[in-house]
């Protein structure tokens, strides 16, 4: 499937000078992403997935990462929360990213893809992560990749997102069109049905109590 015009400038700017500076920007570990989150919502992001990851088998469950960036978040399932790394997939559009995972040898697999177009078959993956990346999908290709995360998650979906009761495009970095906060949690329960809420909770930013973060865990059931 060919990305429209507005997928294709959000791909163009990820994968090319906005996408290397953040790339650069966050090229870290997961203990200094923890940091990051400390400071940023008193709450480190372990923490967080502490308290939201769903009791599945560390050994045999199949995990994917949408749009994973250079794996941060995949890298803590393995090194603090036990889970098998050849069970760990990752999907990501950016070239340097995948480069950089590929430099660092990192323990997982790693395929180019976006949310829109997941390379993999229905129900393949008990649990699929979608961290910050939604905000970034244009409204026309917000119900495709909620479509398709849906599709190939087999039970479970947990995401952290900017939250907002209703969208609201907000400046990212000086640039327009690159960014939204929505309520994205309502947006999955009214594409599916089936989809129970687990578990949700907002995360204010210490700086500013009026902007909120908020992370949910859905079943399909």
């Amino acid at each position: 499937m060919e990305p429209n015009k507005e997928m294709s400038r959000q791909l163009e700017w990820w994968n090319g000078d906005g996408g290397n500076i953040y790339i650069d920007r966050n090229h870290s570990s997961f203990t200094t992403m923890d940091k990051h989150f400390l400071k940023k919502y008193g709450i480190a992001k372990s923490s967080m997935f502490s308290d939201f990851l769903p009791n599945i088998d560390e050994s045999s469950s199949r995990i994917l990462e949408v749009g994973c960036s250079i794996g941060l978040n995949l890298d803590m399932l393995i090194y603090q929360f036990c889970f098998n790394e050849k069970n760990l997939y990752g999907i990501e559009p950016s070239d340097k990213a995948r480069s950089i995972m590929k430099d660092d040898a990192v323990e997982f697999s790693i395929l180019p893809g976006t949310a829109n177009n997941i390379p993999f078959k229905d129900s393949f993956f008990e649990l699929c992560l979608i961290m910050g990346v939604h905000i970034h999908i244009p409204k026309i290709d917000l119900i495709k990749s909620m479509e398709e995360i849906y599709r190939v998650s087999n039970k479970y979906i947990l995401s952290f997102e900017y939250y907002s009761e209703k969208r609201t495009e907000v400046e990212y970095r000086g640039k327009s069109g690159l960014l939204w906060k929505d309520n994205y949690r309502t947006w999955y329960q009214e594409l599916f049905p089936d989809l129970k809420l687990v578990k949700e909770e907002f995360y204010p930013f210490m700086g500013d109590k009026t902007k909120l973060s908020t992370m949910f865990l859905l079943e399909k059931v």
